[in-house]
């Protein structure tokens, strides 16, 4: 039954994303079609199109800023699961470029990078400055994970 559910949820969200896609067809400068279009791909597992529908939002309202950092931070996250290590840095820093983590932010991208810099691909230098990027955002970064990269990198910053 389970992937009945599946199978019918991305049946409906492939009709959801047809009705935006025509809502923009309509008038490209609905900033809101392209913002629910957005998600639809997102819960749809459809990160990179995602993306796109959130940065045409952004130029069209810089409200969209928010939804395009947690897209990028959440396809980082994707990435990561898949140990595509190099593309899951690039996509959390990008998050972090444009000011991730903030308010209205589902996905806080610096915790994330610190750990996949420090256990993952051991590049404690790109970690530490995902630290000071962290600490200058006044961004927590987990008392464990610094010690370990203290332990790890024989730095203590």
């Amino acid at each position: 039954m389970e992937a009945q559910d599946g199978k019918d949820a991305k049946r409906w969200f492939d009709w959801a994303a047809a009705d935006f896609e025509l809502a923009i067809q309509k008038d490209a400068r609905e900033y809101r079609a392209f913002d629910w279009l957005g998600l639809v791909h997102q819960q749809n597992g459809e990160p990179e199109k995602a993306i796109e529908d959130f940065t045409k939002e952004m130029a069209l309202d810089p409200l969209g800023k928010a939804r395009l950092n947690d897209a990028y931070c959440t396809l980082a996250s994707h990435y990561e699961g898949q140990k595509k290590y190099d593309a899951a840095a690039a996509d959390y820093r990008k998050s972090i470029e444009m000011g991730g983590g903030g308010d209205g932010c589902a996905c806080d991208p610096y915790e994330p990078l610190v750990a996949l810099y420090t256990v993952e691909t051991r590049q404690y230098d790109q970690a530490w400055e995902a630290v000071h990027w962290a600490q200058r955002s006044h961004k927590r970064i987990s008392p464990e994970l610094i010690a370990r990269l203290k332990k790890d990198s024989g730095r203590s910053d």
